[in-house]
Parts: C-alpha cells; structure tokens; sequence
C-alpha cells in the first residue's frame, strides 16, 4: 500500500498557515531524514513570515494589500504542495511513513469512513478591483472545498466555482457594475454537498 499525505494545510486561515510555515521550517532545518526537494528551510521561513507581514499589514491596509497578502499566500500553499510531494517521495521510496509527519504533515488513511458535509456562510464580500469580490467564508474543519454559486441578476446567468481555501475565495472577470446573487455550500468525499447558505448580493465595480 502507497504512503500517502493530507493536504489540510490549504484549509488554514492566513495567520495559521504563516505559523505552520514557521513549523515546517524549523522541521526541515533539524530533520535526520534526507529528502530531494527544493523547498529549503530558509525559503519556506521567509515565504511564512512574508504572509504572516501582510496579514497583520491589511487590518489597516488597501486592496492592493490584499491583493498582495493572496498572492503570498498562494505561492506559499505551492510550496508546501511541492515540498508534501517530495516527502510523500522519499517516504515511500524508502517504505518508511515515519518521514510524513517528520516534515509536519499527517498520513492519509485509506480506510477513513466518509466525512458528512457542514454548513457554510458568506461571512463578508469585496470589491478587490474592477470585476473581482473577495468572499470570505464561514470554515467547516470536514471540507474538502467549498462550492460557490454566482447568479448575474436579474435573471441572468449562473456561474460555480470551487475553492479549497474558505479565506481566498476570489470571483473575476466580473461585469463592471453587475449585481450578483452569492451563495456556497461544502463539499467532502466522493462529491457530498451541503445545503446552500442564505444568499448574499452584492455589486462588482
């Protein structure tokens, strides 16, 4: 049987995934298993404190910043993939799981009984830029992702999208001046859906 990884680190909140950077930095620096992998310790730390920056920079900051804090944070979530990727490698090319949660991740179990999908809730919306809302949604610790549904008013077209991330939800190529229905719900194993949240509307710029 395969040895295989979680990624539940896509599921973090912005200051939670800067601190679980800091983490696998400090892992990396001091682990006795040798991996082939890209992602130094000094790379993965400067990235974290990097988002963990912007973050406590955007309390008070503009949509550039934010702009700027989700971009950070995607390049840091592409890191980890490529650095679970590389110790999910060398884990089973060595036939040793003990490498997995060396590095700071958990082990996936093929025999997990299937999650029961939660509920959701638009917790805010943005305006990011012309044609762009961010929407911030209400966590569910058993989601794989998070299905948005975006109806152009007044009766007009109707758009999904999936997320991984409930904190980076981001819908563009938006018309300018459009009003649009928002609703999500999540979603778990083999392609389970929650109930749709109460909708939210709200204008692009």
């Amino acid at each position: 049987m395969s040895i295989k990884a979680l990624h539940e680190y896509h599921k973090l909140s912005d200051t939670d995934l800067g601190e679980h950077g800091l983490s696998g930095a400090a892992l990396i620096a001091k682990s006795t298993y040798a991996i082939t992998t890209t992602v130094t310790a000094l790379i993965l730390k400067a990235k974290a404190q990097a988002l963990l920056d912007i973050v406590a920079v955007c309390e008070n900051g503009t949509k550039e910043d934010t702009l700027n804090k989700i971009a950070i944070r995607e390049e840091l979530i592409a890191l980890f993939d490529t650095l679970c990727n590389d110790v999910v490698n060398a884990a089973n090319a060595a036939n040793n799981p003990a490498i997995v949660p060396a590095y700071g991740f958990k082990l996936a179990s093929d025999t997990r009984t299937g999650s029961v999908p939660g509920l959701t809730a638009i917790i805010s919306v943005t305006n990011l830029g012309p044609s762009r809302l961010g929407l911030e949604l209400q966590h569910d610790p058993a989601a794989w992702c998070y299905v948005v549904e975006d109806t152009l008013l007044p009766g007009g077209t109707v758009k999904y999208s999936t997320f991984t991330d409930p904190d980076n939800v981001v819908l563009d190529e938006l018309p300018s001046g459009s009003m649009h229905s928002l609703r999500a719900r999540t979603m778990v194993a083999k392609n389970l859906t929650g109930p749709w949240c109460e909708p939210v509307q709200h204008m692009s710029t």
